[in-house]
């Protein structure tokens, strides 16, 4: 019997070493089919697949992280506990509700408060001397905000302000995005910042960046290390800052602004004011100055 078995694991041992080639090129083959299979569940078209290279797919699926498995109940039970209404609850995207969870869990629950959730339609606008055109009042609903806010009190006396953006129509090319947000600095103290978190629309974790340009109380991510050659595919994301208030009353006012560069390589340039985003060199953004409860 061992005999036999020795005689087995030879013959299969021969064959790896004459034909390694043929073995590489299965595990290849059936890498690749696992890959594009992966892009046609996540919303990619199959002629956007095929129009990647091997190597742009390897990459971009190398970069792709799973969502935590956290369920829907458990978030909603955590928001519930913090005093978040039912009906905010369920108005929430997934992807917010997510990023709210996990960025307070090293926090005591007790001395958590939420505060306020908000969505804003985009305005668009269109530099015209790049040669695109724009009409704002079909892509004004192509582009959504939000504001989420959680009350830290105790020792702590901090807000968790949670910024967002999600296409919820048309897509981008996201890797030659930026996505900017400003608090009025006159009136409110960054102790800390996570980072931007970009998903797929079915609640899968994209991508993650640190933000590319800090100034005053205002946060922008470059998303040009973001592989994604898709246009058909549309995201969403949230950030978060962690602020203190400098004077009272409290401001309540965000400045969120998208831009689209659709040359290659970006060369889109963001600065900040005391409240006010400047972007030079895109091809399209997207601008709102929303209200959020304090």
């Amino acid at each position: 019997m061992m005999k036999k078995a020795f005689c087995i694991l030879l013959a299969v041992s021969m064959i790896v070493c004459l034909c390694p080639n043929q073995v590489s090129a299965a595990e290849n083959d059936h890498k690749s089919e696992e890959i594009n299979e992966f892009f046609l569940q996540h919303g990619a078209t199959l002629d956007s697949v095929n129009m990647l290279s091997e190597e742009e797919k390897l990459e971009l699926y190398n970069a792709t992280e799973e969502t935590p498995n956290i369920s829907a109940d458990e978030i909603d039970a955590f928001l519930a506990t913090i005093g978040t209404p039912e009906e905010t609850i369920l108005d929430m995207d997934y992807t917010v509700k997510l990023t709210v969870y996990e960025s307070l869990q090293t926090v005591d629950v007790s001395v958590l408060d939420f505060i306020d959730y908000n969505e804003e339609y985009a305005l668009a606008e269109s530099d015209l001397d790049s040669g695109q055109s724009a009409n704002t009042r079909d892509l004004s609903d192509w582009i959504q905000f939000s504001t989420t806010v959680v009350y830290a009190g105790g020792n702590l006396n901090r807000y968790y302000i949670y910024p967002s953006f999600e296409w919820v129509a048309g897509g981008t090319v996201l890797s030659t995005d930026t996505f900017s947000f400003a608090l009025h600095d006159l009136y409110w103290s960054v102790l800390s910042e996570q980072n931007l978190k970009v998903y797929y629309l079915d609640g899968t974790l994209r991508y993650q960046t640190a933000a590319s340009t800090v100034g005053f109380s205002a946060r922008s991510y470059n998303m040009s290390s973001c592989v994604s050659n898709d246009v058909t595919i549309p995201y969403k994301g949230t950030g978060c800052l962690i602020v203190r208030a400098k004077n009272t009353p409290l401001d309540n006012r965000i400045i969120f602004n998208y831009a689209q560069n659709f040359n290659v390589p970006p060369s889109l340039s963001v600065s900040f004011g005391v409240f006010s985003i400047t972007v030079s060199g895109f091809s399209r953004q997207y601008g709102k100055e929303a209200r959020f409860d304090v």
